[in-house]
């Protein structure tokens, strides 16, 4: 475990070893077809190009749609909270084939070694019981199957309301007036795999509308409708705030 922020604290880095890092690696490219199909068209980790389409079918709809909004959530620690055993029985019922290799790696404990003092201090061991390993290929499927049921709920539940993901990264497209209500569907329903939503770092954006009905209440960022958002670490919104992101690169 390494020394985290804020002091005191640490963060917990849980490695897997050479080979199985060789394994994963392998079985997630062999299987990059099969998790496109489960996890698309809501969650695009998986798919070929997934960021461009991500990006360019946000920008698309607020094109058509400039009264509607970008909600971008965003959750604390999402990799080294998650529940092991939410994502596990998931595999277990739309991966059998690969149920028995996660089980193996996660179904029990992780040995995580802290040194008091400093790398000559003395060593305690600390149990890892939640979150994926550092590193791991399969920490990404691992979120995607604990999120992709969740996901599905809200899509079923507001079918307004168009839901862009990859991995962690999730985003809500639509009505304002609906955006609201689904962001306190997904932060109640996240909670039942071990995660807890940022409301103070979540964002929200549209180009024409009004953000009042979204923001009362909740503590999310406003992004100004002359500006735009950041989505995936790319600018999206007005041309002159996208250029001067660019530029800023």
């Amino acid at each position: 475990a390494l020394p985290g922020a804020p002091t005191p604290g640490r963060r917990p880095i849980g490695i897997a070893d050479a080979l199985y890092m060789l394994f994963a690696k392998a079985g997630i490219n062999h299987m990059k077809e099969e998790l496109d199909a489960i996890h698309a068209p809501i969650q695009r980790c998986f798919s070929p190009g997934g960021v461009e389409i991500a990006l360019h079918g946000m920008d698309l709809h607020l094109q058509a749609q400039p009264q509607h909004g970008i909600l971008a959530v965003d959750k604390r620690n999402c990799y080294n909270e998650v529940d092991r055993h939410a994502f596990l029985t998931e595999c277990s019922r739309v991966l059998p084939e690969v149920y028995p290799f996660l089980h193996a790696m996660y179904s029990t404990e992780s040995d995580l070694i802290c040194r008091q003092g400093g790398l000559n201090g003395r060593a305690v061991v600390l149990k890892s019981r939640r979150g994926t390993r550092q590193g791991d290929p399969w920490g990404q499927v691992g979120m995607a199957l604990a999120l992709q049921p969740i996901l599905e709920t809200i899509r079923a539940e507001f079918p307004e309301v168009e839901i862009v993901a990859l991995s962690d990264n999730v985003h809500f497209v639509g009505p304002i007036t609906s955006l609201g209500p689904a962001f306190d569907r997904y932060e109640a329903l996240v909670h039942t795999v071990g995660l807890t939503v940022r409301p103070d770092k979540s964002m929200a954006y549209s180009p024409e509308g009004d953000l009042s009905p979204l923001l009362d209440g909740r503590d999310i960022i406003e992004c100004p409708a002359h500006e735009g958002i950041p989505v995936l670490g790319v600018p999206l919104g007005r041309p002159d705030y996208i250029q001067k992101g660019v530029q800023a690169v």
